[in-house]
Formats: C-alpha cells, sequence, structure tokens
C-alpha cells in the first residue's frame, strides 16, 4: 500500500521561497555582485528566503508498505529510503490540535490560507527500530484512510516484535 502525498502545505512554502527570491533576482546589481560583496544581511536574507523553499520541497513525500519494507521518499521522490519493519522497536501515535500558538511547521503555515479541518487536527506516526533509526508520518501528507491503512500494517510488525521481545526476556 502506497500513501499519495498531500502537497497544500509544501506548495503554500515553495511559492513563498519564490516570492521572497524574486526581489533578489530582479535586483539590477544582482549580476554584478559576487560572493565577496555579498553582506551578513544579504547572506541571512538569501537563507531566510530559500529555507522555505527547501523545506516545501523536501516535505513532498510518499510512504509505502510492501510486505515486510517500509519506504519513505522524500524531495518528490528524489531521496528515498527503506526500513525492514522486523525490527520495528516501538511505534507511537499522538494527535495534533494545531493553533498558530503552537506552532507545527508547514502546518502552521497552512492555516494561515486554509480553513480546512484536516491541517488543525491530525496524527503523526513515530516508528521507532532496534538499530534507533526514527521514521516519522503525518497525516498531514496523505488521506486519512491511507494513514489508518499504514498504520495498521505498521502495527502488525510492532506486535508480533513485542511478542518476540517478551518471549526473549
Amino acid at each position: 500500500m502506497k500513501a499519495s502525498p498531500g502537497i497544500v502545505p509544501q506548495i503554500l512554502l515553495i511559492i513563498l521561497g519564490i516570492l521572497l527570491i524574486l526581489p533578489v533576482l530582479f535586483s539590477s546589481k544582482w549580476t554584478e555582485l559576487t560572493i565577496s560583496d555579498l553582506t551578513l544581511g544579504a547572506i541571512l536574507y538569501l537563507f531566510v528566503a530559500l529555507f522555505p523553499l527547501l523545506f516545501g520541497l523536501w516535505r513532498i513525500e510518499t510512504i509505502e508498505v510492501s510486505g515486510h519494507i517500509l519506504k519513505k521518499t522524500n524531495c518528490a521522490g528524489l531521496i528515498r529510503r527503506s526500513w525492514d519493519l522486523r525490527f520495528v522497536y516501538e511505534l507511537k501515535k499522538r494527535s495534533i490540535n494545531n493553533s498558530l500558538l503552537e506552532g507545527n511547521g508547514a502546518a502552521s503555515f497552512t492555516t494561515l490560507f486554509s480553513d480546512n479541518p484536516r491541517y488543525f487536527k491530525f496524527r503523526i506516526a513515530t516508528v521507532r527500530f532496534s538499530n534507533r533509526r526514527r521514521v516519522r508520518s503525518s497525516e498531514i501528507g496523505m488521506a486519512k484512510e491511507e494513514f489508518n491503512e499504514i498504520y495498521k500494517a505498521i502495527l502488525k510488525f510492532d506486535k508480533a516484535n513485542q511478542l518476540t521481545r517478551s518471549r526473549n526476556q
């Protein structure tokens, strides 16, 4: 089962990054500048402008469970990672009731432009493996039904691993 990416918060961050970079690109002095000519303020502005753009690209992700392998891709499929679900050590799910005061990354930014309850109340699942690696998945990035299916598939491996650990103790 593969979860299709929900990309509304990511697209908004990418647009914000592009809007912040446009004044720099259309500046008449931009073509004449070298790296050594940049002031600290210019470097900070470029960092602030590039951060939402790169963060938005990074958060375009998909999650797939096939057999006992969990696959996650970021940057619209450019970065791929996979984990063996037979080594799940811990599975946590927490609910987020998002508000602008709490702040939760891309979701908080999206709440400025959308009143869709999907961005205010969502769940985050964190899977920890025996080699201390972690994978996080948010319900914002996929449909609710897809999140439930993937969570149930991972939960099946977590319960089997807990049973094995309790027998070994």
